[in-house]
């Protein structure tokens, strides 16, 4: 009987190790994660975005974002009129900055549109 109660009690304390060192990674994931998350948040919770912070907020490359602009900009001058919102951006000193806002507002309104920056033109 006391073999019986010993293997219990071993078995108890070897369970309740496991539950702990499991509670512990997981835990240290979710602060992993939420680190992670917070990070994210505090490099895009600014006004303006650079060519490559906005490359990497849309996960697309600086090269496809230039060619919107430019595809863009073709359209308003052949045309001297584009509708809908053309991509947000200001330039200082030749350098591009983006405003994440209306970033956000552009997406859902090109949202359905096809670029085809080759050419340079819309599908709508």
């Amino acid at each position: 009987m006391e073999n019986k109660n010993s293997k219990l009690f071993y078995s108890i304390i070897l369970l309740s190790i496991c539950l702990l060192i499991s509670s512990l990674v997981v835990s240290y994931t979710a602060l992993n994660i939420s680190k992670q998350f917070a990070y994210r948040e505090s490099r895009y919770n600014k006004e303006l975005l650079t060519l490559s912070e906005a490359s990497e907020y849309l996960s697309i490359s600086e090269e496809d974002i230039m060619d919107i602009i430019a595809t863009e900009e073709k359209i308003l001058h052949e045309q001297s009129v584009f509708t809908g919102r053309m991509f947000p951006y200001i330039r200082i000193n030749s350098k591009l900055y983006f405003s994440k806002d209306l970033i956000d507002e552009w997406i859902k309104e090109a949202t359905g549109k096809s670029y085809d920056t080759k050419k340079r033109t819309i599908l709508r």
